[in-house]
């Protein structure tokens, strides 16, 4: 062996698919897994992030199929739909986004097939992320997520607000500080005179997310999460986005705003 790690500081993709999801105002997660994975992980990132607190159907309040040896046998498609129907009925969102655990990839579950059947029928509106353990880690969790959101879910729009800019990079619940991050940027862009979409901040709402493809601007506050997903936001609304790092410091902000100024071309 090359050696191992026995503390790691991160969850499989699942954990940070469903504290991202969790995080974002009028989004509730369904995750297709066996019992015990969101519960679990609800509990490693409630102590990761210092329980900095729950959000409406988070943690040990996710909607789970938990499925058993007779789903991994004739499939669980059916427990699914199941679910997908009882959290429609007795929750309220603007969106439901269905996550999948090991168990139910390896047995290869349709189930994209099984959300299509949720789709134009007049209720909210269901999508689905691939987040086995084997597929990536917690941040890659993230940017699964945030693919599926801005790169699929989300329709082209080509006519942009010149003063509206995106955040990401910045990972819900594995940052800690993530929340205060994200206010503090706001509140810097606006003395720019732009409106920011955050995505995860408490003043956020789900009509704020659906504006994203309007802005002029995606900032990736990270060099390593969020670029991919920066990228394929380009190619589809046409967005240009700027690379840089969390600003620390009086020099870091000042070099993080000039940068923006220039990329918006502002005065």
């Amino acid at each position: 062996m090359s050696g191992f790690i026995e503390r790691p500081r991160t969850t499989c993709s699942l954990g940070g698919a469903l504290a991202a999801i969790s995080s974002l105002p009028g989004v509730v997660p369904i995750s297709h897994t066996a019992s015990g994975c969101a519960g679990n992980l609800g509990g490693a990132t409630a102590a990761n992030s210092g329980y900095c607190g729950s959000s409406y159907c988070s943690g040990q309040s996710v909607p789970v199929s938990n499925i058993s040896e007779q789903h991994v046998i004739f499939g669980g498609g059916n427990r699914l739909e199941e679910e997908i129907r009882s959290a429609r009925e007795l929750l309220e969102a603007d969106l439901f986004v269905v996550t999948t655990g090991c168990m139910t990839e390896i047995i290869a579950d349709d189930v994209s097939g099984v959300v299509s059947e949720f789709q134009d029928d007049g209720g909210a509106p269901v999508i689905c992320i691939n987040t086995p353990s084997f597929e990536a880690d917690a941040y890659g969790g993230y940017e699964i997520l945030l693919h599926a959101l801005f790169n699929e879910f989300l329709p082209v729009r080509t006519k942009k607000r010149t003063n509206l800019v995106n955040l990401f990079g910045v990972v819900p619940l594995f940052d800690p500080f993530f929340r205060g991050d994200l206010e503090e940027l706001k509140r810097l862009l606006h003395r720019l005179g732009l409106q920011v979409n955050t995505f995860f901040t408490a003043d956020q709402a789900f009509a704020d997310l659906k504006t994203a493809p309007e802005a002029a601007l995606n900032l990736v506050l990270s060099s390593v999460r969020g670029v991919e997903v920066a990228q394929a936001f380009q190619e589809r609304h046409g967005t240009p986005y700027l690379v840089t790092e969390l600003p620390v410091g009086a020099e870091a902000t000042e070099e993080f705003l000039l940068r923006t100024a220039q990329a918006l071309k502002l005065n």
